[in-house]
């Protein structure tokens, strides 16, 4: 099931609500059928102000806890890599968008300490001169980045 709209489909069910009361009614509505909320605090927070912050939000809009695991999305897991390179191309309506992504992922099957140790250098050794050679050098992008990541115990 989609949530995505687009604007005709917005502004046609934005035109409907004629008053501010109405907006606030069926917003609880929907809030209380269907509220959910994930956070990731980053930054110069103490674990004691995060959980304090995370309280704050979770008073105020009230969430109830869902303890049936099928509310849950699944975990993210580690899937073959196929031996050669593979492309996903999606060509953009607008003709003049030259804009442009690439994703390039390495995978280690290994589960070793020794292998994610290496991987963990690997990346430190990296990353500093990938982004001084496309973004800095080369100017080829707006977000430039390389890291690891680790999906189940890889």
């Amino acid at each position: 099931r989609s949530f995505q709209y687009g604007n005709a489909v917005i502004r046609s069910a934005m035109s409907k609500i004629k008053s501010a009361s109405q907006l606030e009614s069926y917003l609880n509505t929907c809030w209380k059928r269907a509220a959910k909320a994930e956070a990731l605090l980053q930054g110069n927070l103490s674990q004691k102000e995060a959980l304090e912050l995370i309280n704050t939000i979770d008073t105020a809009l009230s969430f109830t806890k869902l303890d049936d695991p099928k509310y849950y999305p699944p975990r993210l897991t580690a899937l073959s890599l196929p031996s050669s390179a593979t492309q996903l191309t999606v060509s953009d309506s607008n003709p003049v968008n030259d804009n442009a992504a690439v994703h390039v992922m390495l995978q280690s099957v290994s589960r070793s300490t020794k292998d994610q140790i290496l991987i963990e250098i690997l990346s430190a050794i990296v990353s500093e001169p990938f982004y001084n050679q496309l973004r800095t050098q080369q100017q080829l992008g707006y977000i430039v980045s390389s890291g690891i990541r680790a999906i189940e115990d890889t």
